[in-house]
């Protein structure tokens, strides 16, 4: 990802912290309002002075960094939003890579798909060109059936013939 796009990301990233931020300190402005108030209360529930002066701080520190664009941020602060930005830009490209897996796999499974469906176009075809040789056989073995059934009829004919005439041969025979 181009240097460009991830400062426009992390200007974004500064936006968008600074939207949450203003919220919850307007949220909290009246005990930030107490000041020093605060300071004491946080005392009475166990925070030594420097921590409550140290969340004063951050709070002052916040409020300038959500008035300050971007652009004129500390490099260092800059630097926090770009880490943000870099999460960013990982998970998208985590997610145009998946995509592009997933499509190399759509497509991998269409051509799967598509040598299967030729395999078994062929077969198909292999198997109506055995079944048109397989009735091509039987055409010829009823063809030769016929023919050997047209012999067995004359030879039975030219047999009945041939009886007849030796029976009357031998009537023949008989009567003289």
């Amino acid at each position: 990802m181009s240097h460009d796009k991830r400062e426009a990301l992390a200007e974004l990233e500064h936006d968008q912290w600074a939207h949450w931020t203003r919220h919850m300190l307007e949220v909290l402005q009246p005990l930030v309002c107490l000041g020093r108030g605060v300071i004491l209360e946080a005392a009475a529930h166990g925070f030594v002075d420097s921590e409550a002066i140290k969340a004063v701080e951050a709070i002052k520190r916040w409020n300038r960094q959500i008035e300050t664009p971007y652009a004129d941020l500390s490099e260092k602060e800059k630097d926090s939003d770009r880490a943000w930005a870099n999460k960013v830009l990982a998970e998208l490209s985590n997610r145009v890579w998946a995509n592009k897996v997933l499509a190399e796999l759509d497509m991998n499974t269409n051509k799967v798909e598509d040598r299967a469906a030729a395999v078994l176009a062929a077969s198909v075809a292999r198997a109506v060109q055995a079944a048109a040789r397989a009735a091509q056989a039987a055409a010829r073995a009823a063809q030769a059936a016929a023919r050997a059934a047209e012999i067995a009829a004359h030879a039975a004919d030219h047999n009945a013939a041939e009886c007849v005439a030796r029976a009357a041969d031998a009537s023949e025979k008989e009567s003289t």
